[in-house]
């Protein structure tokens, strides 16, 4: 009996087990429930069943938000660019220093400094500007003065003042019109024409073919002595090429341009000196005294191709350069020179230095 009674107690006991845990399974398995719904509630669109084209939609709206973010940013940069472009197109014409007159424009007292200034530059005298003066004798700057007046020694002028400064210009400016301040208009005997003047340092001084006293003679000038030595009586070469004597006998010392940059030969053949030179041609050529005009090359003959033969003695040959010296050589124009102008009743040159 007693074996029989633990029996039932112990399966007694077992059924108290079961019973007991069988609830806590039931829970277990309806919290599992549970989690499963909330689960099955947080799934993706695409774990959902939705698919890919939720997606798609979601991302090229937001493609085209961004696409519309960057044009409007692109357009507030251009409109940036532009309107500091203009400031800078401002800066540009009214500029900042009040020294130049430029920096106003935002009353009328400033706009007025900047018109007189403008006023200032417009007016303010340039270096050549009064080269004219330098001409002392006066009857060459009685019959020049029409030339001043002209559009093309304006530009003349303007041209040596636009150049001074970047190069040496020779001669200087008061020996310009040294061949017209040395001869007289009225005492005119004799014309030799030359090209330009000398363009190394030191050299030029405003008369064709001389130089200042020190420094040697030039190539030309040393041919031109060769001459004078088998062609007029007593001459004897000189150390020096100053021919200033010449100059104030009558002998006219005239280069066709009469300013020249140095190391520059030519420079200013265009400036307008051809021109001037010629009308000084023009007023000799008129001259009722007889006059011997020696042409030296072929430039200074194109130069005095419309002197009057019968008034005047035109003498040409080859230029003295030691290049065309056999076209020189012998010419004997100095006692032509001289010849003609005893026969008109004119003292002669002396020609020795």
């Amino acid at each position: 009996m007693t074996k029989i009674t633990d029996f039932f107690t112990k399966d007694k006991d077992t059924s108290s087990k079961i019973a007991t845990k069988k609830p806590t399974a039931e829970k277990k398995e309806k919290e599992q429930e549970e989690k499963t719904k909330i689960k099955k509630t947080t799934q993706s669109p695409r774990k959902m069943g939705l698919g890919k084209k939720p997606k798609k939609i979601v991302r090229k709206e937001t493609e085209d938000e961004v696409n519309e973010k960057e044009l409007s940013e692109l357009e507030i940069i251009a409109d940036s660019v532009e309107s500091k472009q203009e400031d800078q197109d401002k800066d540009f014409s009214f500029g900042s220093n009040d020294d130049e007159g430029n920096a106003a424009n935002t009353n009328q007292d400033n706009s007025d400094t900047e018109v007189e200034n403008d006023q200032d530059n417009s007016t303010q005298a340039g270096y050549y500007d009064d080269i004219q003066d330098y001409i002392t004798d006066a009857g060459w700057r009685d019959c020049l003065s029409k030339e001043f007046q002209l559009s093309y020694f304006k530009n003349l002028v303007k041209k040596l003042n636009e150049r001074h400064g970047k190069e040496p210009i020779y001669p200087p400016k008061e020996e310009i019109f040294s061949a017209l301040n040395y001869t007289h208009f009225d005492n005119v005997k004799v014309v030799i024409v030359g090209q330009d003047p000398y363009h190394g340092p030191g050299q030029a001084h405003g008369l064709s073919f001389s130089v200042k006293m020190g420094v040697a003679p030039p190539p030309s000038l040393k041919n031109m002595y060769k001459e004078l030595s088998t062609d007029i009586e007593g001459f004897v070469p000189p150390k020096h090429g100053f021919l200033e004597k010449w100059a104030n006998q009558g002998v006219f010392l005239l280069n066709a341009a009469l300013t020249v940059e140095q190391s520059n030969p030519n420079s200013h053949k265009d400036f307008g000196w051809y021109t001037f030179t010629d009308a000084i041609l023009k007023k000799l050529n008129e001259s009722k005294s007889p006059i011997v005009f020696l042409l030296w090359g072929g430039f200074a003959q194109k130069k005095g191709a419309k002197l009057d033969t019968k008034k005047h003695l035109v003498l040409k040959s080859g230029h003295p350069s030691p290049l065309s010296i056999k076209h020189f050589e012998g010419c004997k124009h100095f006692s032509k020179a001289n010849e003609f102008l005893v026969s008109k009743g004119i003292d002669p040159v002396d020609w020795t230095l």
